[in-house]
């Protein structure tokens, strides 16, 4: 029940954000709305007031915030292919990560990831960009681009012979050696076992790219287009390269200065809940970074730029900060238009003007989605039950009003 409702959640928000604008945002004027008295607010247990974030409180959290850093500044899925241009279906997926067991790892990489612990050295910190070409599994390409920064340029090059010589060490036989058009020391091979797939290694400067493609057509039919699959990682070293060696690390030793929350944007955001459904570390990211952690890039680029969206945050939903509460309203009202699997659901009953809705179409299990504003801020949040995203939103539109 829980993996069918994780699904069903994600399948909720990632139509919720598909609509897109047709108009203008109106003049910067808030929406009329009643008086809200925050003691009324039902909002369960969950904790409903702002939480401060300042310097990092120890060096995994300065890593993560490095982390953020290069999600801001990597290029998206659909910028390499516009065909890219859905995410997957987990909500907030691993991006962000410090260690080679993360699942950012481990989810693709073939062989023991223990095995790599004494091999690896220097590594900082990494950020995954994904993106598939249909939202139905079995007619979609997967592109994952894993991008990893060490401390020096060597640590990156052993990193990348590292990576590679457990991997195959663990495919054994079942590997085929490929080499990419126009990066012939990437590292990279496929298995015959799993048609429609390609891992490549590639280092760049301090940079280790690990590259990872699912045809999951190819998968389904049992026939593999190496020639296909190799010029696609081409294309996305291309694309990625430059990124990686115009990016600015933070020296090591200054780490622990960077903000956490420059603007106060994760202060905003609810607090993270005990939910299977959630994945994902917190983070905040300007307007690209956020398209780099939503569900559907395309959809969001064109309403974050009608409704001047600048940073967005995650943690135990969404919070984005558009240009003036007029632009905050108009964004909610686009992602809650309705959809054939979807009907409006209740709003809580002190916050009268929140959007929620209710997913039901085909898959089993229920899944509810509310969105809400305050001043220039739209935040949203989904759950399985009506009354936990009804005391979410609750919970957040407070941390809202409460917020410096």
């Amino acid at each position: 029940m829980v993996n069918r409702r994780r699904g069903v959640c994600a399948a909720l928000l990632a139509a919720v954000v598909a609509a897109t604008a047709g108009c203008g945002t109106g003049d910067s004027a808030a929406p009329a709305r009643p008086e809200v008295d925050l003691a009324t607010l039902d909002v369960g247990n969950l904790n409903a007031e702002p939480t401060y974030y300042d310097k990092p409180t120890n060096l995994d959290m300065a890593r993560l915030v490095e982390a953020m850093r290069l999600g801001n500044h990597l290029p998206l899925p659909m910028e390499i292919d516009p065909e890219l241009k859905y995410a997957p279906t987990k909500i907030a997926a691993v991006r962000t990560f410090t260690a080679t067991s993360s699942a950012a790892i481990t989810n693709r990489f073939q062989g023991d990831s223990a095995a790599l612990d004494g091999r690896i050295g220097g590594f900082v910190s990494g950020f995954v960009t994904a993106g598939r070409t249909n939202t139905t599994h079995n007619l979609s390409w997967d592109l994952d681009n894993v991008a990893m920064l060490f401390e020096t340029e060597q640590d990156a090059a052993r990193a990348a012979d590292a990576f590679t010589e457990v991997e195959r060490a663990a495919l054994g036989a079942d590997i085929q050696i490929q080499s990419i058009p126009g990066f012939p020391e990437a590292r990279a091979h496929s298995a015959p076992s799993f048609p429609g797939g390609i891992h490549s290694y590639y280092s760049a400067g301090r940079f280790l790219l690990f590259t990872e493609i699912r045809d999951n057509a190819m998968y389904e039919l049992r026939r593999s287009d190496p020639e296909q699959l190799r010029n696609r990682v081409a294309r996305s070293i291309e694309k990625l390269k430059p990124a990686l060696l115009s990016f600015t690390p933070t020296p090591v030793a200054e780490l622990m200065q960077l903000d956490v929350d420059p603007e106060r944007m994760l202060a905003r955001a609810l607090n993270t809940v005990d939910d299977p459904g959630q994945y994902g570390i917190p983070g905040v990211y300007n307007r690209h970074g956020g398209l780099q952690i939503g569900f559907n890039p395309e959809a969001d680029s064109r309403m974050f730029e009608q409704a001047g969206v600048d940073a967005v945050a995650w943690k135990g939903g969404y919070v984005y900060r558009s240009r003036d509460a007029r632009a905050a309203q108009w964004l909610i009202d686009e992602r809650s238009d309705v959809g054939k699997f979807y009907r409006r659901a209740p709003a809580p009953a002190a916050l009268p003007f929140t959007r929620c809705l209710e997913y039901i179409g085909p898959a089993t299990g229920v899944a509810y989605y509310c969105g809400v504003t305050f001043d220039r801020y739209a935040a949203e949040v989904t759950a399985g039950q009506l009354t936990d995203a009804q005391q979410r939103i609750s919970a957040q539109y407070a941390i809202l009003a409460r917020s410096k």
